[in-house]
């Protein structure tokens, strides 16, 4: 994944979901989005992957 990752109206949306309630379900979250809980599921990966990565380069 690309350092310079941009974030879309998904990833605001999830983020924002995610602000309210920390523990809400990729599947709840996916229906308010009008997305697949696998939308939300790749994004998530795809988040983690980012933030290990700079974690790396900080150290």
């Amino acid at each position: 994944m690309e350092s310079n990752y941009q974030i879309d109206n998904i990833d605001r949306g999830i983020l924002s979901e995610l602000m309210i309630n920390a523990k809400v379900p990729y599947t709840e979250i996916a229906k308010k989005l009008i997305v697949s809980a696998g939308t939300i599921h790749v994004r998530m990966k795809k988040w983690k992957k980012l933030v290990s990565l700079k974690i790396v380069d900080f150290i």
